[in-house]
Formats: C-alpha cells, structure tokens, sequence
C-alpha cells in the first residue's frame, strides 16, 4: 500500500469514527426525547381518564367508551383499567358491553395487577414496566382533585415512535454512507493534490546518477518544507558533483603525474639497452634509474597521504597539546634536514596565560603541516629565509608563516589547496602540487583555517588561525 493509499484509509477511518460517534450520540439522543413524549402522554391521558371517571357516574362509564372508540388511535393498541382504592374495576377501556362480549387483548398488552402491586403503586404513586413492544404505566391518584384514590393502568404501543425511529435510522444511515463517500473522494483528491510535488520529487531522485548531478531539483514548490528539502538536496547534488569533478581531477592528474617517472624509467633502460655494456654506462643508468624510481616513491608517498587525509574524522576528539612545542620540534626537524634554510619564529602578540598555547589536536599531522608549510617558504623563497610568528587574540589565535617570493595572483591563491595545482612560480622548482592540499584537509579536521595572503610590504604568507 502506497503513501497515499495508506493516508486515505487513516483519514477516512478517522472521518467514519467521528461520524457514526456523532450519529449514535444524535440517535439515542433523538430516542430519547421521543420515549419522553410518548410516556407523558401516556401520563397524561391516565390524568384524563381518571379525571373523567372521577366525574361520571358509573352509569355513564358508557359515554367514557365512546370518547375512547373516537378518539383513541387504535394502532397504538390502548388499554386502560381504572380501579378505585379497594382494587375493584371501574372501568376498562376494551369491555364492549353492547356486543356482549370483550375484544381480544394481546397477551403482551394484558395488564395484570396484584395487591402487592397496588400496595407499591400507593406508596411509590408511579409504576412503569416494558412487556415487549408494550408499555405499561400505573399510577395512584389522590388528593384534593380526586376526594375518591384511583389506581389507573394504561397500556399501549408507541406506533409513531417506532415509525419515526425506523424514518431516523434510514435518514442517518443514507446520510453517514453519502458524507462518507463524498469525503472519502475529497480527502482523496486533496491527498493526491498535496502529495504530487512529492510524487515529482521521488521521480527526479530515482534519475539522478554520476552523470547528472548538475541537474538540480525545482526549489519553487507551495509547500515550504518542500522548499527546503530540495533546497538541502540541490547543496548535496552541488557536493556531490563538485566531489566527482576532484575525483575525476585527481585521478587524471595522479595518472600524469605516475605516468612521467615511469616514461623516464623506460626511457632510461631503452637507452642503456642501445649503448655500449660498460661500467661507467651502467652507472649512469643506475644513477638515473635512482632519482627517477626516488621521485616516484616521493609521488606515491603523497598520494597515500592525501588518501589517508580523506579518512580523517572531522568529528574526532583529539587530545590537548601545546602547538608552540609542536612548531619548534618540526623547526629542529627541518634545520637537520636542509640547513641552509634559515627559520625564524617570533611573537606578535603573548597570550595572558599559557593555556593559550594549547590546543586538540593530533601531534604528529600538525608537525607534518607545519613541516610541509616551512619546505615550501624556503624552496619558493629568494633568500631561503622563512619566519613565523604567533599572535594570540580575544576571538582567535593565529600563526602566520612568510617568504618573500613570487607571490600569486588572485587567480593562482583560489587553487592552490587544491590537488596537483602548481602555480607559475612553482615552474622551476620539483614538486607534485600535493603537499598544501594534504596541509588543508588535516587543518580542516582540527577544525582550524588555513589561508593565503600577499603582505603589504610584499611576499607570500600562510596563516593558520583557530577560534579561542
């Protein structure tokens, strides 16, 4: 069963519960007022009869049928008897004594009565009894409108209140089934009315593919959490393909990259193969074969370090540590390395205390970022000089590395944390264009920025910046 099927049975099952709720709350309400009705006329037709026994004569009962055989609808099947106090009949409203003889009485309709009844009638003054289809009703009558106690008894059928409950529950039963057609329709059609931008939605989904992330999804739908999902979906899509394009990217790149030493190697050996077999020849082709075979273990290092970097988690926890530490260890590491290279680190700024200086953070990928951030100001430095200062604020503290070699144009900064780029000034100099994007993806899980910049007095500068 689909969404919408499913929404249609919950709202209509919904619809049917409130309605027949509604309709037996109606009905019985309705049956009620009509049972009243029919026992106060029964109530009141006893105060007629005994009234009208209280004023004839018992010679004059006679009239009393009359008025009864014109004015009592028969097919409520009336039966009355009147007794005085010591239980005898005064009058009944079946004797016929002009044919001599009584008509029938259902046996339901037969009023029966005994001194036990009569004595629960006196001191209760009502008595009331359901026989079937017929009801009964006695009551005592006393007082100053009646100097002589009557007990009168009255039975009947309620015809017009079985008619009229007959009449209720066919008008009820046709009126629940049309507004439970009717609604059923309607809350179908609004359903699948509300549900069709999710319908085009899920179709557009099912389409989308590595070959189609650059279609985006509508975003100007009525309905304004629609909105916002695809908008959040069309971020993902721009994501997703903007992931793709690096991935397409890098793997073009890798492969040019590996390409060129392998090429070199080959060249080498089928240029060793053509001379002549001599030691020094040997030589010269072990020599090149080394700093070609060196060169590509440098490439595959980086590359399995940039993989690496891809499987860092942006959520993890690591542990305190004290960056300024980390930065001079990585400063006594790359003097053994390339002693030419002159560093110097200065301060800005001093932080009021010293748990300024600490920070979560993984000790090795940090001294291998500022380790790849001092190779390269010294190799594209013109004095292999590279300085790096702390300057610690209210909101964040940074550490700023400088050379002051060819800058970059805006064009050439917007890529460089990017893999492979190589900007003009890295033309003459070796290098795979790894190193500053392995640099960014380790700052990013430490949730810390890395950004370009040319000084004002001219030169290239790093900053690497976390909030306090």
């Amino acid at each position: 069963m689909n969404f919408t099927r499913k929404m249609i049975v919950i709202f209509c099952s919904i619809v049917i519960l409130l309605l027949l709720s509604i309709s037996l709350l109606f009905y019985y309400n309705i049956n009620y007022y009509i049972r009243k009705e029919f026992l106060q006329r029964l109530e009141d037709e006893a105060f007629t009869t005994a009234k009208l026994v209280e004023s004839f004569q018992e010679k004059s009962y006679d009239i009393l049928k009359q008025i009864d055989a014109n004015t009592v609808d028969k097919s409520m099947e009336e039966h009355e008897i009147v007794l005085n106090e010591a239980g005898n009949i005064l009058y009944e409203s079946h004797e016929n004594e002009e044919e001599g003889q009584n008509e029938e009485i259902d046996e339901e309709n037969e009023i029966i009565y005994t001194a036990e009844l009569l004595t629960e009638i006196k001191q209760k003054g009502k008595y009331q009894q359901q026989f079937g289809d017929f009801q009964m009703l006695g009551y005592y009558f006393t007082g100053k409108e009646f100097p002589k106690p009557l007990y009168v008894f009255i039975s009947a059928k309620d015809v017009i209140g079985v008619d009229q409950r007959s009449n209720l529950k066919m008008t009820m039963l046709w009126s629940v089934l049309v507004t439970i057609i009717v609604i059923a329709l309607t809350i179908a059609l609004i359903i699948r009315w509300l549900s069709a931008p999710y319908t085009q939605f899920a179709e557009i989904i099912a389409r989308t593919n590595e070959n189609n992330l650059h279609v985006q999804i509508p975003e100007n739908y009525s309905i304004d959490h629609l909105q916002t999902v695809a908008h959040s979906y069309n971020r993902v899509l721009r994501r997703l393909s903007k992931a793709f394009e690096q991935q397409h990217y890098f793997i073009q790149q890798a492969s040019h990259e590996l390409r060129t030493p392998v090429s070199l190697i080959l060249s080498e050996i089928e240029a060793a193969q053509k001379k002549e077999p001599n030691a020094e020849n040997y030589q010269l082709v072990l020599n090149s074969l080394q700093h070609d075979t060196e060169r590509l273990t440098q490439l595959i290092n980086s590359l399995l370090m940039l993989y690496k970097t891809n499987d860092l988690n942006m959520e993890a926890q690591f542990p305190e540590t004290r960056i300024d530490e980390i930065l001079y260890r990585a400063t006594d590491e790359f003097a053994i390395l390339q002693p030419e290279c002159k560093i110097k680190i200065d301060f800005d700024s001093f932080p009021e205390d010293e748990s300024s200086f600490f920070v979560k953070g993984h000790t090795l990928l940090l001294k291998s970022v500022f380790l790849n951030l001092l190779e390269n100001g010294c190799k594209y430095s013109d004095n292999n000089k590279v300085s790096a200062w702390f300057d610690f604020g209210k909101e964040k503290n940074t550490i700023t590395f400088y050379n002051n070699g060819k800058t970059l144009s805006e064009a050439e900064a917007s890529h460089i944390f990017e893999p492979f780029y190589r900007a003009q000034n890295t033309n003459k100099r070796k290098g795979f264009g790894l190193g500053l994007s392995v640099t960014k993806r380790i700052l990013d899980a430490h949730k810390m920025e890395i950004r370009y910049f040319v000084t004002k007095r001219g030169g290239n500068a790093f900053e690497i910046s976390w909030k306090v």
